[in-house]
């Protein structure tokens, strides 16, 4: 037999209502009284739940997922060069199979 590890991850939603005199004024209050346990989340607030296996194949999928982006990105903004273009042409490949 073999051993999984599966992470479970809950989401819990509240919204609340509060005067301040900015929008960033608000979130400063709100995270205070989160951090107070003024404001608490519990089952009632329960929204979403995922599980997902934590292996070695699907986080080196995530990280190579993420630096194609980046690079893909990073590269979009140099088509300057004859070079470049050629590197997002592969990025472009390499998006495609990774997305598989």
């Amino acid at each position: 037999m073999k051993t999984f590890e599966i992470q479970i991850t809950e989401k819990l939603v509240k919204s609340v209502k509060v005067t301040a005199d900015s929008l960033e004024d608000a979130v400063i209050t709100v995270k205070s009284k989160y951090k107070n346990d003024e404001i608490t989340l519990d089952y009632s607030n329960f929204q979403d739940v995922t599980f997902e296996s934590v292996d070695f194949e699907s986080k080196f999928k995530s990280l190579v997922n993420e630096l194609i982006e980046f690079v893909f990105k990073a590269e979009k903004n140099n088509l300057t060069s004859n070079n470049s273009n050629q590197i997002l042409l592969k990025l472009e490949i390499l998006r495609e199979l990774n997305s598989h």
